[in-house]
């Protein structure tokens, strides 16, 4: 017997009762199990930015999209990531893989000018080269160093690129370095849609992603979209494909960017140009003959 005491602090206290009802009865038949319920019309914004809530048929192409992938990034589109670079790149987290176009030795390490070069044969401008670059190394060269002592040439060891991983994002990077689905189709689903995303829209998203008094996060992630604006370089319309950004988390596509380049380069080269070796031809030869050896 309880107290009375006892059931004054807790009155709605029940003894759980065996159920001897039959199994086969009415009234022991299992209850539906509700529909997920991503929105709730009362709080506009969970309607205006619906998360990604697959179908049984994106489930199969894309099983269990909320596991981080370590070394693959993967949408229902591309569910075997970007085909031959995963295995490529066996040995490499995709944030690694993110990085590895401005590792051009392999080693390891990114150098402020390894960055800078990668940047310029990537097309962009000796401004926004020098500008990305000092404000990568000078970010986030400390949290890769091996000590408690900044490296003062102010390198990147991708080692442990992971512990770069910054705030106000889409989180589509967990802090290991592994590629989570679920956050990049989470992005599109907010922001964008299936297809990709409109510029307007992108600068609404990083407003939208910024975490309160996170001051770096909301300055990273912007230039991040913004490098990536300029590298994507979206049509008339302003309109950026979902399967470029998801190649850009993983890397595969600075390296056909960079060709691309250096092959419009060698035509102009043919044209009158000759004997000026561009940025991104010197890069692509380093790289390449980095591969060879290997």
């Amino acid at each position: 017997m309880f107290s009375p005491i006892f059931s004054v602090f807790a009155p709605n206290f029940a003894i759980p009762v065996a159920d001897d009802t039959p199994s086969n009865s009415p009234d022991h038949q299992p209850h539906p199990i509700p529909a997920t319920q991503t929105a709730i019309p009362d709080v506009p914004v969970t309607v205006l930015r619906p998360v990604f809530n697959p179908d049984s048929t994106t489930n199969t192409r894309l099983p269990n999209p909320g596991t981080a992938r370590a070394n693959v990034a993967p949408t229902p589109e591309s569910p075997s990531g970007t085909p031959g670079w995963a295995s490529a790149h066996a040995h490499a987290t995709v944030l690694q893989q993110h990085c590895a176009f401005f590792d051009s030795d392999g080693d390891g390490v990114v150098w402020p000018h390894d960055t800078f070069r990668g940047l310029r044969a990537l097309g962009l401008g000796l401004a926004a080269c020098a500008g990305a670059t000092l404000a990568t190394h000078a970010l986030f060269s400390y949290p890769t160093c091996a000590g408690a002592l900044p490296d003062p040439l102010g390198r990147i060891w991708l080692a442990r690129v992971h512990r770069c991983r910054h705030g106000s994002d889409s989180g589509a990077f967990d802090g290991e370095g592994r590629f989570v689905p679920q956050k990049f189709e989470d992005f599109f689903a907010k922001y964008g849609q299936k297809e990709g995303i409109h510029s307007n829209r992108l600068w609404e998203a990083v407003r939208a992603q910024r975490a309160l008094l996170d001051p770096v996060g909301w300055f990273c992630t912007a230039m991040a979209w913004l490098l990536t604006y300029m590298l994507l370089r979206p049509d008339e319309g302003g309109f950026i494909k979902k399967e470029d950004i998801r190649r850009v988390f993983d890397g595969s596509i600075f390296d056909e960017i960079a060709r691309r380049r250096a092959g419009e380069a060698g035509e102009e080269g043919e044209e009158g140009v000759e004997g000026q070796e561009t940025d991104a031809g010197r890069w692509m030869g380093k790289k390449n003959g980095k591969q060879k050896e290997d």
